[in-house]
């Protein structure tokens, strides 16, 4: 994406690399989950997942940047927590007078 790439050249050596927990792109990697293995993922963020899973249950922000959205797909991943946080929202607006 080309803002993606400014901010690449721009900040090139100057950014400081968060756990993949703030910044989980859950359906990214389960679609590409056949291209890479706990240990690489470990490797690349430092980190001891032991699963998949265990990087889901503590995923603090969950980034949908694909196409599937849990808007439009109730079967993509954590779907059910988006749209509890969506429910309890739109009942927030609601009681708003």
């Amino acid at each position: 994406l080309m803002d993606q790439n400014a901010f690449n050249i721009i900040f090139k050596g100057k950014v400081k690399f968060l756990p993949i927990i703030y910044n989980f792109m859950c359906c990214n990697l389960e679609r590409a989950s056949n291209l890479w293995n706990m240990g690489q993922l470990n490797n690349l963020y430092k980190s001891k997942y032991s699963s998949f899973d265990s990087i889901k249950e503590q995923a603090v922000i969950i980034h949908y940047a694909s196409k599937d959205k849990p808007w439009t797909n109730t079967t993509i991943p954590l779907y059910d927590l988006w749209f509890e946080a969506f429910s309890e929202l739109c009942e927030r607006l609601n009681n708003i007078n």
